[in-house]
């Protein structure tokens, strides 16, 4: 569900909503009576015993008044479908600020953390150093170097972990909101 771009998200949920309130208008014009006009020329040739010209004109008016109260019934439905499609639209929009932000935090954490593999890093390698020079002035044990060795190793790890996962929590941010997938 990540994948899929919160633009998109909201624009599905603010179309869902439009298209429920185009319902509910076409319900509601159910109600206004249809007034339609004709108009009607006929002109006679040859043709004594009746008029030459007649002209005709007509109003119609349409209005279904007694249809057991179905247009109330469907109109009602419309509504509740619009305010349903509204709340579902506002919902949505929340879902992704949700995510957005626990996105955004994600990215924050990851790079807290790759800073703080960078200095555990710094300092494995001065220990690594002063192991060393212990070493060489025979003040240390070959044991303890090859565990300061171990130690800036293991650091040296984690800041490429902390990187990856710094890059990674980056990537799903911006394919989160609409960059390249």
């Amino acid at each position: 569900m990540r994948r899929q771009h919160f633009q998109d998200r909201s624009i599905e949920a603010r179309l869902r909503e439009e298209a429920a309130g185009r319902q509910a208008d076409l319900k509601r014009a159910a109600f206004i009576p249809h007034l339609s006009l004709s108009l009607a020329y006929l002109h006679q040739f040859d043709l004594e015993f009746v008029p030459e010209d007649i002209g005709i004109a007509g109003l119609t008016l349409t209005w279904n008044i007694f249809d057991g109260g179905r247009t109330r019934r469907d109109l009602a439905e419309a509504r509740k479908t619009q305010r349903q499609a509204s709340i579902g639209k506002a919902e949505t929009q929340s879902q992704v600020t949700v995510e957005v932000v626990a996105l955004t935090r994600k990215v924050e954490e990851s790079r807290s953390l790759l800073r703080a593999s960078e200095l555990g890093l710094e300092a494995a390698q001065a220990n690594l150093r002063v192991a060393k020079d212990k070493f060489d002035q025979k003040a240390l044990l070959l044991k303890d170097l090859l565990s300061a060795q171990l130690d800036a190793a293991r650091a040296d790890y984690q800041l490429r972990e902390a990187g990856l996962a710094c890059l990674t929590a980056e990537s799903e941010l911006e394919r989160a909101l609409g960059g390249e997938d």
